[in-house]
């Protein structure tokens, strides 16, 4: 997370001695350029150590054969098909959150990010049943069958158990890229990232005291690292050391103005995701369909 930087104001007078922010890049100070490569670098990393996660899965459980390859993947697909709602929401946390860093209006900045852990906790207690319930049917309407649909349905139950610490990484991750500190979410990332492959290792094949859990291993090492990670960012915006200073003791009431706008700005990037999401959906039932089934999905 990034490091000592300037205080949260830049464009508003500070109404006060403002404490110094960790990690925040301020693009109105020093060289454009240099700005927005240390501003985006982080991104872009973070963005590769989440398609490596993915990676890590479809790897790890391969040892176990292309059935649970199949298995993995299908279920990855439909779980962030359902899960679009963080799109809306993680896009329209950041965009608030970078209006109101720009205005130096801490107190907004910390509202929003207020609302925005309401909101993924809100959401994510939703989509636990959601995802439930849903599971084996969107799987079964794709052409999963046999031992892919039951594995592919015990990944993606388990997976949404995690649900409320997944949209807080997400969540909380927005809040902080908003801010200016893209480094925060990078170094926490590569955390879960860690954590999540020596789990995964520990748990798919039963290592030492640890249950062999095949696929649904591969889904509790999501659920534990996530979990620890959005401890971690909780305890970071509410700390009062980083570029996100949002008090705990404050109120914590729905602002339901706040949760307008947000929706407003990250409706689009939500159906944006969703269209992407049902698009690998479409070539999941089209490879479920031709005679190799789940080898060809594999």
């Amino acid at each position: 997370m990034p490091e000592g930087a300037s205080n949260i104001e830049v464009g508003a007078a500070p109404t006060g001695a403002a404490p110094r922010a960790r990690g925040r890049v301020d693009l109105t100070q020093g060289n454009l350029l240099g700005g927005i490569v240390r501003l985006s670098w982080p991104i872009v990393a973070g963005a590769f150590l989440n398609w490596l996660m993915g990676i890590a899965d479809i790897k790890m459980v391969g040892y176990l054969g292309p059935e649970a390859i199949a298995a993995v993947g299908s279920a990855r697909g439909a779980i962030f098909t359902l899960m679009a709602i963080i799109f809306a929401l993680s896009t329209g946390t950041q965009v608030l959150v970078a209006r109101y860093s720009g205005e130096g209006n801490r107190a907004e900045v910390a509202n929003i990010t207020r609302q925005a852990i309401i909101l993924s906790v809100l959401f994510g207690l939703l989509l636990v049943p959601a995802g439930v319930v849903f599971s084996r049917p969107l799987l079964a309407a794709l052409g999963a069958q046999a031992i892919v649909l039951d594995q592919g349905t015990l990944y993606m139950r388990v997976y949404f158990y995690g649900a409320v610490a997944l949209m807080l990484n997400f969540l909380l991750s927005a809040a902080l890229n908003g801010a200016g500190d893209t480094l925060t979410p990078l170094l926490t990332l590569l955390f879960i990232n860690a954590a999540h492959v020596l789990l995964e290792w520990l748990l798919i094949f039963g290592v030492g005291p640890f249950p062999h859990l095949g696929v649904a291993g591969a889904a509790w090492a999501v659920v534990a690292s996530r979990s620890v990670a959005a401890l971690a960012l909780l305890w970071i915006v509410s700390s009062e050391r980083f570029t996100i200073q949002m008090p705990l003791r404050q109120s914590w009431r729905a602002d339901l103005r706040a949760w307008s706008k947000t929706f407003y700005i990250g409706v689009p990037a939500s159906i944006q995701g969703f269209t992407r999401n049902l698009a690998y959906l479409l070539v999941l039932a089209v490879l479920n369909a031709t005679p190799a089934g789940a080898l060809a999905v594999a």
